[in-house]
């Protein structure tokens, strides 16, 4: 079995995986932009037959400098919900808010994301979220635009830091579900899962067998809790056109 992501780059920007969806059994498709273009596409694969999920990306920093030419997030929930008017299942949909910046400012954003998306009632049961990683090329990037790295030398938030997320994600009623962040799934079962970006739950949603060989980690990434059977259906290597601050990805010289 193979499942694929676009994890390399954005969706609705390359759609090199459209081409690839014969490949494999089954897509989860994750963008910044829903726009009407990657929206009608989306319709029409699932209308064909094609199995999909779609992580709509919404971390309440599009139009900043963070995220320069990402749509704000009222705009993305927005389009988010037009996609679901338009037919395609809430279920096979999931809100993903990724990174979060565990600082005041950060989860500010991200508070204002998540009470918009209840405003919208969608539907959507499942909520992804995963903690910003600041590479050192990140940290660069962040002093040449004037801003302060987060973590200091560091690479990874600090215990504190990942707490101040938990107690603002706990005052909302959801399981959020995480692949890396361990800490806040064993502290907080109630709120966090942990859960693959490709998991057996994304698996049945697909209407397709269960993975009974359940190794996790096949790309070797420390935390990580996706299974083997996930490839990825975008070939980028630099930064995309999105062109936000903290992407792993460097830029084309």
């Amino acid at each position: 079995m193979k499942i694929g992501i676009t994890e390399r780059g954005d969706a609705s920007i390359d759609y090199q995986w459209k081409g690839k969806l014969p490949s494999v059994d089954g897509a989860i498709l994750i963008t910044k932009n829903l726009t009407d273009q990657f929206i009608d596409t989306v319709i029409k694969c699932y209308e064909n037959g094609d199995k999909l999920i779609v992580h709509a990306t919404c971390t309440g920093w599009g139009g900043t400098d963070f995220e320069p030419n990402v749509p704000d997030y009222k705009t993305q929930l927005h389009q988010l919900k037009k996609l679901i008017n338009k037919g395609f299942p809430a279920d096979y949909c999931v809100l993903r808010i990724d990174p979060i910046f565990p600082t005041l400012f950060g989860l500010k954003r991200v508070m204002e994301v998540l009470h918009e998306f209840e405003k919208q009632q969608t539907e959507i049961q499942r909520i992804r979220i995963s903690i910003y990683d600041e590479y050192n090329h990140v940290k660069e990037r962040l002093k040449v635009a004037g801003y302060n790295p987060c973590y200091g030398k560091n690479f990874y938030a600090s215990q504190k830091q990942m707490e101040n997320v938990a107690n603002a994600l706990r005052s909302f009623s959801y399981q959020f579900e995480t692949c890396a962040e361990d800490l806040l799934a064993k502290k907080y079962p109630n709120s966090f899962k942990q859960v693959g970006c490709v998991s057996n739950k994304d698996i049945e949603l697909m209407g397709l067998e269960p993975v009974l060989n359940k190794e996790e980690n096949g790309q070797q990434r420390t935390g990580c809790h996706c299974l083997t059977c996930k490839t990825e259906l975008l070939t980028n290597k630099y930064r995309c056109q999105n062109q936000c601050i903290y992407c792993y990805w460097r830029d084309k010289k």
